[in-house]
């Protein structure tokens, strides 16, 4: 009688475990955020999405519906260009650091000169600076190729796999 009573505490306290691991799991999910979601996994989510609303238009590498992207372009219909926004954290970090980028694909260069800032909240660091549309970045974006980002010691690479689809609302809106 004893044996079945501590079996049947070890089943429901089993049994409690599995009810609270996937209420926790339908929460997460609900949130819209994965406890799963591993570095490597989330590289595997990056992908190129455009997006045009009121006077803005966008292109950014990252996750979509979300808030996390690593590299982005975008601009307004103020005729100022286009803003590049990369996160990274400079070699001596401090506001307003100058910071020459330098995007390649396809033996194309652009250079773009760059400053950057400290997102507190998140704790991130950003590169940011303002270029111009033209051919030759459009040209860069849309590829198809490898992008190389270089930032001064070091450089990432981006797939520039739809890339192109992805930039069409921030080309009508934004080239030069």
């Amino acid at each position: 009688m004893e044996d079945a009573r501590i079996r049947s505490g070890t089943r429901s306290r089993r049994a409690s475990a599995m009810r609270l691991f996937t209420s926790m799991g339908m929460l997460f999910l609900a949130s819209g955020v994965s406890p799963w979601l591993s570095p490597a996994r989330a590289q595997e989510n990056l992908i190129w999405h455009g997006r045009a609303e009121g006077g803005r238009a966008s292109l950014s590498y990252g996750i979509p519906n979300s808030d996390y992207a690593p590299l982005s372009f975008s601009c307004t219909n103020d005729g100022k260009g286009v803003t590049f926004t990369y996160a990274h954290e400079p070699n001596q970090p401090r506001e307003g650091i100058k910071v020459e980028v330098l995007l390649e694909a396809a033996d194309i260069a652009v250079p773009i000169t760059t400053f950057g800032f400290r997102l507190e909240l998140d704790e991130e660091s950003l590169l940011q600076g303002r270029t111009h549309l033209d051919d030759r970045l459009v040209d860069l974006l849309t590829s198809g190729e490898t992008l190389m980002v270089f930032v001064e010691d070091g450089s990432e690479e981006y797939p520039l796999d739809g890339a192109r689809a992805a930039a069409l609302h921030l080309i009508k809106r934004c080239k030069r």
